[in-house]
């Protein structure tokens, strides 16, 4: 629909090599991801997605052609797993010790840390002064986001268009009746006011 609609989205698809206990070339036949995008009339970029550099040239390259040409990029990045797929995974059954241990190396943080030392802009010192202040402000937000209310259900579709397309408002409005229809069927005293 993002092509159809000429919407400027950016898709970004980070392909870590796995279908959940399956590699991707037992899971599907074809290049990658990147390959089906000009299937839907996409444009397409396909990075090392554990190189940062690399993403955010291949960011800014997407957003300029969704800005330029008001229509969607698809971004596959290639990466890793390093982690296990989900709490009931057990990964090293079907992934070698070595082969975990030569991608954690490749891992984009431990790269981008590694890049910084070597320039002389990061360092322990540095990175524990980091650590306080990080763990201090996600300790405040935690404690204002507990005590704030939503945003308006409204807020879906207004922060989303300069110019709200006709359709959409019609699904504002059909969702604004919809609450005021069965506002006792819904926590609405946890969001903010619709204006």
């Amino acid at each position: 629909m993002a092509s159809v609609l000429g919407c400027p989205t950016i898709f970004f698809c980070r392909n870590n090599g796995w279908a959940i206990s399956t590699p991707t070339q037992e899971q599907y036949k074809g290049d990658g991801i990147v390959i089906r995008a000009p299937s839907y009339d996409m444009k397409a970029i396909r990075v090392d997605g554990n190189d940062v550099f690399a993403v955010l040239t291949a960011m800014k390259a997407a957003r300029k052609i969704c800005i330029n040409e008001s229509r969607p990029v698809l971004i596959e990045a290639m990466s890793y797993r390093l982690a296990h797929h989900s709490s009931t995974d057990e990964s090293t059954y079907y992934r070698s010790p070595h082969e975990i241990h030569y991608w954690r190396k490749h891992d984009p943080i431990t790269r981008l840390h590694r890049y910084m030392e070597n320039r002389g802009i990061w360092d322990a010192e540095k990175e524990e002064e980091w650590l306080k202040q990080a763990n201090q402000l996600i300790e405040e937000a935690l404690v204002e986001a507990e005590s704030t209310k939503s945003l308006s259900p409204e807020a879906m579709f207004t922060d989303v268009y300069e110019k709200m397309p006709p359709s959409i408002e019609k699904q504002m409005m059909e969702t604004k009746l919809h609450l005021e229809k069965y506002r006792d069927k819904y926590p609405m005293s946890n969001y903010l006011p619709w204006n």
